[in-house]
């Protein structure tokens, strides 16, 4: 219990609290005055808790005296207690510092006299540092002994081994490993049980033991390169000319290699990567490459990668003779004769070039140009070794280590994600750089023939020069990256670098597009590198007018039209090629390239993969095709569109002469029906020249099958809207034979029109399609200009009971040809007066 809670216990009661209460319960039992005043117990209740509390104050009095009493005894007895250990603290603190005193003096007596400066040491201490520098020297000496020991043997291993013969030659060798695994293992107990690293001592015997059967090679490795001399290597052999002497020595150095090798192995030697008769043939090849381009000489240019490739590419295929003859033969007399002599001296050879890289990458890598030409000549370099042959099978790689594919010595750099990043973007900027050139040198928007082109493709368009750049350029980076062994890294240059530049000249065209539509005097400025027949040009609105009106109009709209189709048909063809066919392939059928193409807004997305055979569904052009297929569209609709609308603006004038003419009356009609010269009004002049000058540019600029195409749907557009406002519309009985024939001329003008545009040249295959889109507006005519029986004839059969058979039956008899249905003929033999 606290002191605050005994203090607030012998407090004495509250009389103001008892009041309170009181009053509380009075308010509660009366809560008005009257019933106060109506209460006839009031006062016996009122005496009644007068004694009460009489009665429990004597009780309480007598209580509190007796509590009173006990807590004066208690607080009397805790006063002793605390004064009692009070003294007893003080005691202890009295012990305590007695303690520390003497604790204090027999630590100064136990500190050594070394200790002072200028006190000398005690006999006992003498003797313990004199023991313990014995045992840190005995200690010394066992080190000094062992390191002895083993440099001996190592010494005495290589002079044995420096007249090899057989297993006697290697003994002291076999000793000094023996010495140096016993050493190991009994330090290896101790260094486990204390939990520690490898001494340094096991580390010095494990480092001479493997030194020395390194220098065991070495000389036998000089000794090759001496023997080797005498028969000219590393120049080409003439192993059937050089002394036999030479080649007896030769093959005896060359046995003897393999017979150290096959020591080692059964010694515990670690296997070396390659044979040591080969290794030792390759080492004076590697001198030589190292004298040439690692040093100071000129040959060493970091810009000529080719130079070293083409080195060891040239070795290679000049010692091949020697080393499928003389070295494979001696290869095959021992136990080795599952090698290939050949892909195993290419193998040994391949790290002289992959150092050589690795070396070079730090200063190619600020070089992006050059790095792409390294990268370039590492893939052409594997291609070629590849095209001789070479692969692991049947080296070393693929008996001892397992290895079945060679990933080329392009994996040096191409597997390393850092520089592979660095070279794409290298690609990316200089294809970038490409694409804008192509855009803003040699007037990239003009039409030309397509001759070059070596697809063996239709020449069905002419595209323009910034198309064929775009498509060679494509194509150039194909060839750049299309050897990479790996499908990512392919798929990479795919979409970082090619499809991107396609999507992005399909952005400028569409530019240019939107520029067109909205025909601005800002055009040219909001649309850099804009289709322009002259981009020098400028001339406010006047000149925004001209060149987006008329024939000029059309040009700029035809050229972005076959810039389209071009493309479009060139991705139709890298679909069909096999590399893009098999990455689609690979990309189906990998589930991590199915993801990344996913994600690709260019790609499309891929089709599940096809169970036991290979999927055709698509191409991986599929959504860059479908996107410059609408674009495709909405040119060919603006050209439409532009002729057509600006033929329309020029035949309103024409339309409005025709609807306000009436029909003559029969008496002027009999006179018609001879001969009768129409003459063309001046009205028609304009849109038919407008038309004319139109279809002479598309049969210069286009192509047969896009002339055709487009001219029948130019064609049919302006012979409909003429056939319904000239015919259709008019009205019954609103045109008379005159006028009739007048339609009839007209309707022959524009046929003539079109086939004389269309006729120069020999037509481009296409005067035979001239009449197609024009001959309902021509029956049209013809029918208005009938007379007399043919009249007669063509309204029984149209009007009459016969049957839709009889009734073409007779149109043809009659016309020579029927393209209008029966019930247009009602309503344009109804449009003639008198019908």
């Amino acid at each position: 219990m606290s002191a605050a809670e005994i203090k607030a216990l012998m407090q004495p009661p509250s009389v103001e609290h008892a009041q309170a209460i009181t009053l509380q319960w009075l308010n509660d039992q009366f809560p008005t005055f009257d019933q106060l005043q109506d209460a006839d117990d009031l006062e016996q209740l009122v005496q009644r808790s007068a004694s009460e509390a009489e009665q429990l104050r004597t009780q309480v009095d007598a209580q509190l005296a007796s509590s009173q009493d006990l807590v004066d005894s208690i607080t009397a007895q805790t006063l002793r207690d605390a004064n009692g250990y009070l003294e007893t603290v003080q005691e202890l603190g009295l012990i305590r510092d007695s303690l520390s005193d003497e604790l204090s003096y027999l630590s100064n007596e136990l500190v050594s006299s070394m200790s002072g400066p200028d006190r000398q040491p005690t006999l006992l201490e003498e003797l313990e540092t004199l023991q313990r520098n014995l045992k840190e020297l005995e200690s010394v000496k066992s080190y000094v002994q062992v390191i002895h020991r083993a440099l001996y043997l190592s010494e005495a291993a290589i002079r044995q081994a420096q007249n090899f013969s057989s297993h006697s030659s290697v003994s002291d060798y076999g000793l000094l490993q023996t010495f140096v695994s016993q050493l190991v293992e009994k330090c290896a107990v101790v260094d486990h049980s204390l939990g520690q690293q490898p001494l340094h001592l096991v580390l010095f015997l494990q480092n001479v033991r493997d030194r020395t059967w390194a220098d065991i090679k070495t000389g036998l490795f000089m000794s090759m390169t001496t023997v080797s001399e005498k028969l000219g290597w590393p120049v080409k052999v003439d192993y059937p000319g050089a002394r036999v002497e030479d080649r007896k020595a030769f093959e005896c150095i060359f046995l003897d290699l393999l017979k150290l090798q096959d020591l080692g192995e059964q010694l515990g030697v670690p296997r070396a990567e390659g044979l040591y008769s080969i290794q030792a043939l390759v080492h004076p090849i590697a001198l030589r490459f190292k004298f040439h381009f690692e040093g100071q000489r000129p040959t060493n240019q970091l810009d000529k990668p080719e130079w070293y490739f083409t080195h060891i590419l040239n070795v290679v295929h000049d010692q091949r003779p020697f080393i499928e003859s003389v070295v494979q033969r001696l290869l095959n007399s021992t136990k080795h004769k599952n090698i290939n002599a050949w892909r195993e001296f290419v193998l040994l050879l391949l790290p002289v070039v992959t150092r050589k890289l690795k070396r070079s990458m730090p200063s190619l890598l600020p070089h992006p140009p050059v790095l792409a030409h390294t990268i370039y000549q590492s893939i052409s370099f594997d291609a070629a070794l590849r095209e001789e042959g070479f692969d692991l099978s049947g080296t070393t790689a693929e008996i001892t280590q397992g290895k079945s594919e060679w990933k080329g010595v392009s994996d040096t750099v191409l597997g390393k994600s850092g520089w592979f990043t660095a070279w794409l973007h290298g690609e990316k900027q200089f294809a970038l750089d490409q694409y804008h050139t192509s855009l803003t040198s040699g007037d990239p928007w003009r039409m030309v023939d397509d001759q070059g082109d070596e697809s063996g493709q239709e020449h069905d368009l002419r595209p323009t020069n910034s198309a064929r750049r775009i498509k060679a350029l494509f194509e150039q980076v194909t060839d750049r990256y299309s050897a990479l062994p790996d499908v990512g890294q392919r798929l990479d240059f795919l979409t970082t670098v090619q499809l991107p530049i396609l999507d992005l000249y399909r952005l400028r065209i569409s530019s240019f597009l939107d520029g067109f539509e909205s025909v601005s005097a800002s055009f040219v400025r909001v649309v850099p590198g804009a289709i322009s027949r002259d981009p020098s040009r400028s001339g406010g609105e006047n000149s925004v007018k001209r060149e987006t009106t008329g024939v000029a109009g059309a040009q700029k709209l035809c050229k972005a039209f076959v810039s389209t189709k071009y493309v479009v048909k060139a991705m139709q063809g890298w679909g069909d090629e096999v590399f893009f066919l098999e990455l689609w392939q690979d990309i189906i059928n990998n589930s991590n390239l199915r993801v990344r193409a996913d994600e690709d807004k260019l790609m499309p997305i891929p089709p599940p993969p096809a169970r036991g055979a290979k999927s055709d569904k698509g191409s991986i052009f599929d959504k860059l095709i479908e996107d410059y297929d609408a674009l495709a569209e909405r040119a060919e609709d603006m050209v439409l569109q532009h002729v057509c609308g600006e033929v329309e603006i020029e035949l309103k004038g024409h339309f409005f002469s025709h609807s306000s003419g009436i029909h003559e009356d029969p008496a002027v009609e009999s006179h018609l029906r001879g001969n009768y010269e129409i003459e063309i009004p001046s009205t028609l002049m304009s849109p038919v020249s407008l038309l004319s000058s139109y279809l002479a540019y598309f049969q210069s600029s286009l192509s047969t099958r896009v002339l055709a195409d487009l001219y029948r749907k130019i064609a049919g557009r302006i012979s409909n809207v003429i056939l319904e406002k000239m015919v259709l519309q008019r009205g019954i009985g609103m045109i008379g034979l005159k006028e009739g024939r007048a339609v009839a001329t007209e309707c022959e003008v524009w046929l003539e029109t079109s086939r004389a545009s269309l006729s120069g040249g020999g037509g481009r295959g296409v005067s035979r399609l001239v009449e197609g889109p024009w001959r309902r507006l021509v029956q049209a005519g013809r029918l208005l200009a009938l007379q007399g029986p043919e009249w007669e004839r063509i309204k029984g059969l149209t009007f009459g009971t016969t049957t839709d058979e009889d009734w073409e039956r007779g149109i043809l008899e009659v016309m020579g040809f029927s393209e209008l249905r029966r019930d247009e003929v009602q309503i344009v033999l109804r449009t003639r007066a008198g019908s």
